[in-house]
């Protein structure tokens, strides 16, 4: 029977993963749907900061969220969350049309 830490970090996942999903125009039914998922999509370097502004923010403001990945509410700390999650589970990167 998973702990409710599990459940609460399972909840928090999901809502994170379908974010980042949502920003590439991705159905989050493709997350785990094959071992390389997170190849399947690309996104800008724009669109890369402006996820890590709104999970950073996320885990700022939502203590439930913070204490589901064992975090404080220490900015370092969270920071340091995000560039892992983006490092492990972010979409590829893809070239900006130069303006």
């Amino acid at each position: 029977m998973p702990s409710y830490i599990d459940i609460l970090k399972e909840k928090h996942l999901k809502k994170i993963l379908e974010e980042m999903c949502r920003r590439v125009g991705a159905n989050y039914s493709v997350v785990n749907s094959s071992e390389d998922w997170y190849l399947k999509y690309s996104w800008t370097k724009s669109q890369e900061n402006d996820f890590r502004n709104w999970l950073f923010n996320y885990l700022k403001n939502n203590k439930e969220a913070r204490k589901s990945f064992g975090l404080l509410s220490d900015d370092k700390e969270i920071e340091k969350f995000v560039d892992m999650f983006i490092f492990q589970y972010g979409w590829t990167d893809k070239k900006e049309a130069i303006k």
